[in-house]
């Protein structure tokens, strides 16, 4: 009886429904309603989760291969503190609001191969192509996940004492008068905004362009000094921070 039926199907006319209700649904994703956000700041919080069932894998012996248990039930486990360190950011905007589209467009300018553009809704097919290079989309886990209350934000990770922590950075009507400050905004939320007086050693911040890591990236005040302007201050830091740290960094 069902291969009777499957043999009188209009294959050909399904096909066709299911194409059209795909593109249809690539170029209309449900619209994530955030707020704008109301200032420039940094939340962290930890991306740890607690293991709701051990974890086991197959562990080569003398005697061969053998199941054991890597993580116990109940194990919190941060990715943070055994490496996995992402070097991207990613970058979560409304689509919707043309100021934090050429905040978003002058950051991808800055920084094509490191930041991801992430859009809250729309025809995301469309938008890629405007820009000329791949567009993700806010789906609801996401923006859950990684704990983003409002927009435009950047996702990244910490450094100092919130090394194992995810920093996200919102940027208020402030970063987004000027246009052509956006990237300077964005590199100096790269691991974080700081306090006032707080000072951290950034080696792996990424310069404009080059993608190369600065020689000198040192967050004073908020705000983050590269090249030959921190070359003075940075030094002062490095010693300081080796001092108070024990460790040996240096230009």
């Amino acid at each position: 009886m069902v291969i009777q039926k499957a043999a009188k199907a209009d294959w050909k006319s399904i096909d066709e429904k299911l194409k059209r209700k795909t593109e249809w649904d690539v170029k209309h994703f449900p619209q994530q309603v955030l707020p704008d956000a109301k200032k420039t700041h940094t939340d962290y919080f930890s991306p740890g989760v607690i293991l709701q069932r051990s974890i086991r894998a197959p562990v080569d012996t003398y005697s061969g291969y053998h199941w054991e248990v890597l993580y116990p039930k109940g194990t919190h486990v941060n990715p943070l503190r055994r490496g996995l360190e992402p070097v991207t950011r990613m970058l979560f905007f409304n689509e919707d609001k043309p100021r934090q589209v050429a905040f978003m467009k002058a950051v991808l300018r800055a920084y094509p191969y490191f930041v991801m553009p992430v859009a809250l809704g729309g025809n995301i097919p469309k938008q890629a192509r405007a820009i000329g290079r791949p567009m993700y989309y806010a789906y609801p886990t996401i923006l859950q996940r990684f704990q983003i209350h409002a927009v435009p934000a950047l996702l990244g990770v910490g450094s100092g004492k919130y090394r194992y922590d995810m920093a996200v950075t919102y940027f208020g009507p402030d970063a987004l008068r000027h246009v052509r400050d956006a990237p300077e905004e964005v590199h100096a939320a790269w691991f974080g905004l700081m306090g006032k007086g707080e000072v951290r050693i950034l080696p792996r911040a990424p310069n404009k362009l080059s993608g190369k890591p600065s020689i000198w990236s040192v967050h004073k005040r908020g705000r983050v000094l590269t090249g030959g302007r921190a070359d003075i201050y940075a030094q002062k830091a490095l010693e300081k921070y080796n001092r108070a740290h024990g460790t040996d960094y240096s230009p």
